[in-house]
C-alpha cells in the first residue's frame, strides 16, 4: 500500500485555511460597506469552508492510515 504524502496534505490544508481566512475578511468588509457582492462572497466562504473540512479529513485519514500501517508492520 502506498504511503500517504502527509507533507502535501498539510500544505493543502494550510492553503485552504489561508484562503478561507482571506475570503472571510473580504466578506466582512463587503458587509460593512453594504457592497453588492455579499451574496457571492458568502457562497465563496461556504465553498472554502468545505474545502478546509475536506483537506482536514484527508489529512486525518492519512495520519490514521500511517499509524495503522506502522502498527501492523512486523520487523523482518
Amino acid at each position: 500500500m502506498e504511503k500517504p504524502d502527509l507533507e502535501a496534505l498539510e500544505k493543502q490544508l494550510t492553503q485552504a485555511q489561508a484562503k478561507l481566512e482571506t475570503m472571510q475578511g473580504m466578506l466582512e468588509d463587503a458587509k460593512a460597506q453594504q457592497a453588492d457582492n455579499v451574496d457571492k462572497l458568502e457562497r465563496a466562504v461556504a465553498k472554502n469552508h468545505d474545502r478546509v473540512d475536506r483537506a482536514q479529513k484527508a489529512l486525518t485519514e492519512a495520519r490514521e492510515q500511517l499509524a495503522r500501517n506502522t502498527e501492523t508492520q512486523t520487523p523482518d
